[in-house]
């Protein structure tokens, strides 16, 4: 329950099938009062999606089951969360893999290993008012 003056803090959903960049990402977005959400496969991350709404995805290109790329298609097909920031993570670097995350829907890429504070830089652009 929100009292009058308070705000409801930002949820951050991360989809990644690596624990270690869940870890180190939910550690980050925690320490910055987010809310953080986790999936490790893409229909997971679908399903909290949906369910949750959250402010902002950082979503893995290489997922089990189902590649960020079909996730990306599904979530931007979805009336609630078409317009919901979308990041793009992977170790991918080409200019072409930039292009592909950028045409398919994507807000930004980030590519891994990537610099924590360039993370956190994004999502706190991409969540702030205009």
């Amino acid at each position: 329950m929100l009292f009058f003056g308070e705000q409801k803090k930002k949820t951050i959903l991360l989809v990644d099938d690596d624990v270690s960049v869940r870890t180190m990402l939910g550690m980050l977005f925690q320490s910055q009062d987010y809310e953080v959400l986790e999936a490790s496969s893409g229909d997971q991350g679908v399903r909290l999606a949906i369910e949750k709404l959250p402010d902002a995805i950082i979503l893995d290109v290489m997922l089990p089951q189902m590649s960020g790329f079909e996730v990306l298609g599904l979530l931007r097909s979805n009336e609630k969360l078409a317009k919901t920031p979308i990041v793009m993570c992977t170790a991918r670097d080409t200019l072409d893999d930039v292009e592909r995350c950028l045409s398919a829907g994507a807000n930004d890429y980030i590519q891994k290993p990537f610099d924590l504070k360039t993370v956190l830089g994004k999502i706190q652009k991409l969540l702030s008012p205009a």
